[in-house]
């Protein structure tokens, strides 16, 4: 960077594009490169004037690439190359919609706000993702602590949370069940369970819900206790904070009240902030029931 800022004062004739692309191939991620196709793809797209031979301009160019592909770059790449042959494409009219319409400006303005609105709810699911890992492993690493055997469910057993993969501390394979395959699938699906040390006799289960129905969670706990509960057990909705209204409100349903399964629910804050006392002084899954609410 500090380079290109002196070349700019030297005010040198002839140090074009050329000089940019090799500053690029040594510098991807922070030079871009740009030639006269750039330069219109850039103008086209940004509704700008700026000028292939000037230094002044090609910095101010570089902050706008660089700004817009922070922002885009699960679109984009950290190789400011990609962002650049975006550019490249729409200045030699490539980029088309439709038949042969170019992108013109409404439509770039709609693609980019498609762009922006992806964006966030990518990025929105995978912070909802990383908050349901971790609850996963609050809830094995408390188990595990208490003295049971604990597993996550079926598609989650390669996942890892605070470098600590979750198959190593939990069962290597689920117990044996004299169950039908479509009910022990569902079983097995369900979030953490955890089991008398050496046994299959489940003494405590967890659904951690996200933006999906809390109600699926709560079926899925029922479904055990039908099948393969004998009474002992615990069961445990874990949910979001801002989500406790909605948990309350479809543990409450009479459908739900009507059964002898009692499930409470435990919110996201309390079982993170409480997960190290429950493990240092717990000596029963019953710890729980101190952070525990019914609806």
């Amino acid at each position: 960077m500090k380079e290109i800022i002196k070349l700019d004062g030297l005010k040198i004739k002839g140090l074009g594009p050329a000089v940019a692309s090799i500053l690029y191939f040594l510098h991807p991620t922070i030079i871009p490169p740009f030639n006269t196709a750039i330069i219109n793809g850039f103008n086209y797209l940004y509704k700008d004037k700026k000028k292939l031979g000037s230094w002044t301009e090609y910095l101010k160019l570089r902050e706008v690439l660089i700004d817009t592909n922070n922002r885009y770059r699960s679109e984009l790449s950290s190789d400011l190359g990609a962002i650049a042959g975006l550019l490249f494409e729409i200045g030699m009219q490539r980029l088309v919609l439709g038949g042969d319409e170019y992108l013109f400006q409404e439509d770039g303005t709609r693609l980019e706000k498609l762009i922006v609105k992806r964006h966030e709810e990518v990025k929105g699911e995978k912070e909802e993702e990383d908050l349901h890992t971790e609850m996963q492993y609050h809830l094995l690493r408390i188990g595990s602590a208490l003295g049971y055997d604990v597993i996550p469910a079926s598609n989650d057993r390669s996942k890892c949370y605070a470098g600590t993969n979750f198959s190593f501390i939990s069962l290597p394979s689920f117990p044996e069940f004299a169950l039908d395959k479509e009910t022990l699938n569902t079983v097995k699906l369900i979030d953490v369970l955890s089991f008398e040390k050496g046994t299959n006799n489940v003494i405590a289960a967890f659904e951690v819900e996200k933006s999906t129905s809390i109600y699926s969670g709560i079926l899925r706990l029922t479904d055990l206790s039908y099948t393969i509960a004998d009474g002992d057990e615990v069961f445990y909705i874990i949910v979001p904070d801002k989500r406790e209204k909605d948990v309350m409100m479809q543990l409450s349903r009479p459908a739900i009240k009507k059964i002898n399964t009692v499930i409470k629910y435990i919110v996201f804050s309390e079982l993170r902030q409480h997960c190290d006392a429950l493990c240092k002084f717990g000596d029963s899954h019953r710890i729980l029931e101190k952070i525990a609410r019914e609806a």
